[in-house]
């Protein structure tokens, strides 16, 4: 359920949600000798949101419909890098991201509102996406094929309150998440001088127990699988384009909002992402 200002409007779904985000991450690196190089880069993050929802109003008037528009912000976040060269054969690398918080306006507009009083215009949402800390090992097999163990650590639980604002109204929301863990594998092979495939099997814990997920962002442990190509042009020019499958769990949901039990579990969803990048060395 949703109340705003202690006003009760009744129960809601959320009827479709699109939450995005982009990245500009300029970077710099220094070879300190031939084992060990560090590197720093801070992240512009672009992040959009919208989301409808259905509210159920009294006396038979029928749902309204409550859209939050065309909300977006930007925020940083830093990063830290180290790599390690053991030997010709074995490398260590370790990545950090600060935490980055999330500020987004945008607009809300309803549809066939028949309820006593008005909603405002406007809206604000703020949340704090996590600091996280990487490392991985990698190691050659021969002079073609590689492979790579990571290990990672998320702080999820910053990111548990939310704080929604509608006109003068302040919400805070709770969603009771934890830090996450995730591990993974991955293999590459070079085609040839200049071109390697890569192939990779990620997993993620779940960053809400069961009992305290919502319908508003019902995620469960994750299962990746990635593939990516990359090409070199020269000694300085790389360039790679890869794509990720997500296979998310089910989501198990055993929520009481205002007065009303809702159980059940979601099929398994499936998300694809297709990205590049794009290095030159000077």
């Amino acid at each position: 359920g949703v109340d705003y200002g202690n006003r009760f409007i009744g129960r809601y779904a959320v009827q479709n949600a699109i939450l995005g985000a982009l990245a500009l991450t300029p970077s710099i690196s220094y070879a300190v000798n031939d084992k060990l190089s560090i590197g720093a880069g801070i992240s512009a993050l672009y992040t959009f949101f919208e989301q409808k929802i259905a509210v159920r109003q009294p006396f038979g008037v029928g749902d309204a419909t409550v859209k939050f528009d065309d909300l977006d912000g930007w925020g940083a976040q830093a990063i830290l890098g180290m790599q390690y060269k053991f030997t010709d054969r074995l490398m260590l690398g370790v990545v950090y991201r600060s935490k980055a918080d999330t500020d987004l306006e945008g607009d809300v507009k309803t549809e066939n509102w028949q309820l006593p009083f008005r909603l405002a215009d406007d809206i604000e949402i703020s949340w704090t996406n996590p600091q996280w800390l990487e490392a991985g090992i990698r190691y050659r097999l021969n002079d073609k094929t590689m492979v790579a163990v990571n290990l990672g650590w998320q702080a999820w639980s910053e990111f548990s309150e939310n704080e929604l604002t509608i006109g003068d109204q302040v919400n805070v929301l709770d969603r009771n998440w934890d830090n996450t863990w995730h591990t993974g594998v991955a293999l590459s092979y070079d085609l040839s001088e200049r071109s390697r495939l890569a192939l990779g099997f990620t997993y993620d814990s779940s960053p809400v127990e069961d009992e305290f997920r919502t319908f508003d962002f019902p995620v469960d442990e994750m299962w990746k699988l990635s593939a990516a190509y990359g090409w070199a042009h020269g000694n300085n020019l790389q360039f790679a384009l890869g794509a990720t499958v997500y296979f998310v769990g089910d989501a198990p949901i055993d929520q009481t909002a205002q007065g009303v039990r809702v159980v059940g579990e979601y099929s398994t969803n499936r998300i694809a992402v297709v990205g590049g990048s794009l290095n030159y060395t000077f």
